[in-house]
């Protein structure tokens, strides 16, 4: 089983390779993407481990779906 995360906007924006354990989502496919986790107050990026907001941009104009 793979592990992503995306939303019907954009598309999978994260993807798990084989054997990335269960509890991990991924690396941000960042040939397309760019991702940050924010302070959705602040819009300022959070610490590891702290929670967030998940702000996504894509590189290309036709990553948008």
């Amino acid at each position: 089983m793979l592990t992503s995360y995306g939303c019907t906007e954009i598309g999978m924006v994260v993807r798990g390779r084989w054997g990335t354990p269960p509890h991990v989502t991924g690396r941000v496919v960042d040939e397309f993407f760019e991702l940050r986790i924010v302070d959705p107050d602040t819009g300022e990026d959070v610490g590891v481990g702290e929670i967030g907001e998940v702000v996504t941009r894509p590189k290309l104009p036709w990553c948008v779906t």
